[in-house]
């Protein structure tokens, strides 16, 4: 079951709930949207799915992945068996990995997808992976970006499945690489 929290942070004279996922497993999408305000998933922190699901669906708003964040700072690990990992969509989604520290693993979906208009930051020490069909990064439609610096891409098939592309933009997307290492 999903571990959240809640805490409390002034801006501009008022207060505005923080919503703090982890740490521990969690079995179920993180979805953030307008109507849920922006969420951080903090250190030692192990999301994994199954099926079709997505690990984080992100629209309208704010996801901080920060491995030194919380109660126990350590490794954050993402993994989606058919679905994307860090996922942000239109409607101002965001995703920002503030510090290294996480590993993202999929086997049927992108590791990494900015959709119509959505961005994706990714920094130092941070693992983009595939087992399977799918992209490492994916930005697709107009506005989408993936800003990454730092990371590594990796792409491997299991068994009979061909691996994925390392990289991939389409219909306007943007993605940025800065001292990146693609594996496949």
């Amino acid at each position: 079951s999903a571990s959240l929290g809640m805490t409390l942070a002034a801006l501009g004279g008022g207060a505005m709930a923080q919503i703090i996922v982890g740490p521990g497993p969690i079995t179920a999408t993180v979805a953030v949207t307008g109507a849920t305000g922006d969420k951080t998933i903090v250190g030692s922190t192990a999301i994994s799915v199954t099926a079709n699901s997505r690990a984080t669906n992100v629209a309208g708003s704010a996801l901080t992945i920060d491995s030194t964040a919380g109660p126990s700072p350590g490794p954050i690990t993402i993994d989606s068996i058919a679905g994307n990992g860090l996922h942000a969509e239109s409607g101002g989604g965001e995703i920002l990995v503030s510090n290294g520290g996480l590993t993202v693993t999929t086997t049927g979906g992108h590791a990494a997808l900015a959709n119509l208009g959505a961005e994706i930051t990714v920094s130092n020490g941070v693992n983009l992976g595939t087992r399977g069909v799918g992209a490492g990064l994916a930005a697709i439609g107009a506005g989408s970006l993936i800003d990454a610096t730092g990371a590594t891409v990796s792409n491997t098939g299991v068994g009979t499945i061909s691996a994925g592309h390392g990289a991939v933009t389409e219909a306007g997307g943007q993605i940025i690489l800065r001292q990146v290492s693609v594996l496949a």
